[in-house]
């Protein structure tokens, strides 16, 4: 996806305030998939605040509001590091994304918000 296509996507789809960009996109089935990376790298680990060596990337899959009614499904590339603070216990931590879910979550917290006030 070239840099125009990609801003107008995220303008579109808010994947901003998330903190993530869109790279690619694509339909299957009633899924509409979004693929995306983190709009800034942050390798500091949590547990003594040293910043990490780039170790290699996992996909993060979480559920987003529906776009025209279509349920939506992020692909997000996670990055992790290797800390190299040979007093902290952390070997490799994979970045904070905080703006886009809780740990561990399989669904945004915009999404987890709508979904709650959808409810009450």
């Amino acid at each position: 996806m070239n840099a125009t296509a990609s801003l107008l996507a995220d303008t579109i789809c808010r994947t901003v305030e998330l903190g993530v960009t869109i790279t690619d996109a694509a339909v299957a089935g009633e899924f509409t998939h979004l693929f995306c990376s983190p709009v800034a790298i942050d390798p500091v680990c949590a547990d003594c605040g040293v910043a990490g060596r780039l170790r290699d990337h996992v996909e993060r899959k979480v559920t987003d509001l529906p776009i025209v009614g279509h349920p939506t499904r992020l692909h997000v590339r996670v990055p992790r590091f290797t800390c190299d603070n040979l007093e902290c216990e952390t070997r490799i931590f994979q970045q904070r994304m905080p703006a886009l879910a809780e740990p561990r979550a399989k669904t945004t917290r915009r999404c987890t918000r709508w979904i709650l006030q959808r409810l009450a």
